[in-house]
């Protein structure tokens, strides 16, 4: 079947959950929790599991990746697998039209490490960047 084919669907619908729905865990017991709901996708929240000490402040929803202790995203990243839920997408707003550039990049190049945990794959981080300049 073709990619045009009315009765191919592009993306299967699935109903998930955002981690900011549960308590502060520990990343395997976070991802454990989403499974044993039954879901198997999930928004990621930074905020929602110990091992990243963020507190997002309403303003940026993602830490600075350089304040994360090495091992941290391999640890998100292993918990989903373990788990078999996918995080098919990170909290991470930003203000994507800050009147300087400098602020822009620096927080597309954070929003980017993002990247590297979602489904969201490179050509999205390097529209990102283009729009931060």
């Amino acid at each position: 079947m073709s990619v045009t084919d009315a009765k191919t669907p592009m993306y299967e619908a699935r109903t998930g959950i955002c981690t900011t729905d549960f308590p502060k865990y520990g990343a395997y017991e976070l991802f454990a929790r989403a499974a044993g709901y039954g879901y198997t996708v999930v928004q990621f929240g930074f905020q929602t599991v110990d091992e990243t000490s963020f507190d997002a402040d309403g303003r940026i929803e993602f830490p600075d990746f350089d304040s994360l202790s090495p091992g941290t995203i391999s640890i998100i990243e292993r918990a989903a697998m373990r788990s078999g839920v996918e995080v098919g997408a990170v909290n991470g707003t930003f203000n994507a039209a800050h009147p300087d550039a400098e602020v822009r990049r620096g927080r597309a190049a954070i929003f980017g490490a993002c990247v590297s945990i979602s489904g969201a794959g490179l050509q999205n981080h390097h529209a990102l960047q283009r729009h931060a300049q």
